[in-house]
């Protein structure tokens, strides 16, 4: 009799648990809304319909910013109108914050096209719209790229990269010009035709201990959203004054929100749905480096490069214990689109 009731009991006990489990993977089949964007699997560089749309964009003479004239531009900034929001003073939840950051999002690369086969290769980091007309900001590192080799099958032909954007939804749009850049500063502002993404507001007013969020790439994962807190403000040389762009270029806000190379000129966000700052850098802290954390990666570095894992060595070994996250205050970007809204000096002035 004791055996038969044992064996019941037990016979409930399963089926309890099958109907608990049931029940579980129903809840979870149904928690996710139907209109939620499933990432795709593979990175953007891997997208087919990019290199397509760069193709088109090529026949049709629509890729106009070389890397040459990219580079003349950013020493001699082609000037532009715009206006900049207001920033929002209305709370907002992480999934409304979530969709302002998506829709203000780009993904901003140089492409090179093989002229033998007529395929593309690209690269490149993140940006933000901040005001209507296609005005985009950036780490002024993402316009960095080297020349471009001669292609074997042509090698008296010239080569170059053509900058351009893509958004979310994997539509391509040719960059134009740059209006600012400031490499102390880590910031660029550059125009980008017929680019119809939500512009997002700067905001300055933010403090330690504030929550951030980040919509970026890191190593080509699309779409990846985190938050975080503000950590602290510092100074990366001497204390200079910080409302001027001298000064702002010398202070850097250190954020908890994840990132990682790919990730850079991506937007920071705060609880309104303004821009707090942009994605810079990562430090390594490590042993036997003094105060000064090692500074060895910028947060845009080939997306193609894998993460290595590192491995403890005791406590002189090469091992990381923290690892910093760098960002562009807002005040900079302000700052430097400030400075491309006034007339260009004699000395900015492009060359005949």
């Amino acid at each position: 009799m004791l055996s038969v009731l044992s064996s019941t009991r037990r016979n409930l006990l399963v089926i309890a648990t099958i109907g608990i489990v049931v029940q579980c993977s129903i809840s979870t089949a149904v928690a996710q809304k139907n209109d939620i964007e499933i990432q795709l699997a593979f990175p953007l560089r891997m997208d087919g319909r990019i290199c397509e749309q760069l193709e088109e964009l090529w026949k049709d003479g629509k890729l106009t910013c070389s890397r040459e004239k990219m580079l003349e531009q950013i020493e001699h900034p082609v000037h532009q109108r715009f206006e900049l929001p207001a920033p929002s003073t209305e709370p907002r939840s992480g999934a409304e914050i979530y969709k302002i950051a998506r829709e203000s999002h780009v993904r901003l690369g140089h492409g090179v096209r093989n002229d033998a086969t007529g395929k593309w290769v690209f690269n490149g980091g993140a940006g933000y719209v901040i005001a209507p007309g296609g005005i985009v900001a950036t780490c002024c590192h993402c316009l960095e790229t080297p020349p471009v080799p001669a292609d074997p099958a042509f090698p008296d032909r010239e080569r170059t990269s053509w900058l351009f954007a893509v958004t979310m939804d994997g539509k391509v749009y040719p960059a134009t010009s740059v209006l600012a850049a400031n490499d102390e500063l880590d910031a660029a502002i550059v125009q980008v035709e017929g680019l119809p993404n939500r512009p997002i507001a700067l905001n300055e007013d933010v403090t330690p201990g504030d929550t951030a969020y980040l919509f970026s790439e890191p190593f080509g994962v699309r779409g990846y959203f985190s938050n975080g807190i503000i950590n602290r403000f510092y100074w990366l040389k001497d204390p200079a004054d910080p409302q001027t762009l001298a000064g702002a270029a010398r202070y850097r806000i250190n954020i908890g929100t994840d990132w990682a190379p790919g990730s850079s000129g991506a937007a920071v966000i705060d609880t309104y749905g303004n821009v707090i700052g942009h994605v810079s850098r990562i430090s390594a802290l490590q042993p036997n480096s003094g105060e000064e954390p090692s500074r060895p990666d910028s947060a845009k570095a080939d997306e193609n490069q894998k993460p290595t894992p590192r491995e403890s060595r005791g406590p002189q070994g090469n091992v990381t214990f923290m690892v910093l996250h760098e960002a562009i205050p807002a005040r900079g970007v302000r700052l430097l689109a400030e400075k491309a809204l006034e007339p260009p000096s004699e000395e900015e002035q492009q060359p005949e």
